[in-house]
């Protein structure tokens, strides 16, 4: 028996682009009635392999849920691996564009900062991968902030 999600895995496969906005109605389009719990839970649109519905949903296609937005009903579809933006962008205050060294010189200084207060680089690796792993619909809000909480601040 072909599951319903397999449907929606050909839908994103034939996707141009990299992302793909939809709301929960539209899913609905693609698959038909989506359960209770999709427009209950978010950790339903989780990216965890072992729900059978992403396995052969988007994660079969190559996609990746992000932006769950449970209160407007409606998410991102992202195809490849997911990427960590970056702390600071290219844009000076003015809007202007700001110099790569001066980008540079800034992410360094933001960064050390950020390194020392999370109480070092093992600590802030482990909290950017939780953090990582919260956008990416792996792990809910609450789990974020007890990683955040046994992290932050805390010195070795």
């Amino acid at each position: 028996m072909t599951s319903k999600y397999e449907v929606l895995a050909g839908h994103l496969r034939d996707s141009p682009g990299t992302s793909l906005q939809m709301k929960f109605s539209e899913v609905e389009g693609v698959v038909g009635p989506l359960p209770a719990s999709a427009r209950k839970h978010r950790e339903w649109w989780s990216n965890n392999d072992s729900h059978t519905h992403a396995r052969n949903g988007w994660l079969a296609a190559g996609w990746k849920t992000k932006n769950v937005d449970m209160a407007a009903q409606q998410l991102t579809f992202m195809r490849g691996p997911s990427a960590m933006r970056s702390l600071n962008g290219p844009l000076g205050p003015s809007g202007g564009l700001r110099s790569t060294q001066a980008i540079h010189e800034d992410d360094t200084q933001r960064g050390a900062q950020i390194e020392h207060r999370a109480g070092g680089t093992a600590n802030l690796l482990e909290i950017l991968r939780a953090v990582e792993r919260y956008v990416d619909g792996e792990i809910v809000e609450t789990e974020l902030g007890r990683v955040i909480r046994r992290f932050w601040g805390r010195t070795d």
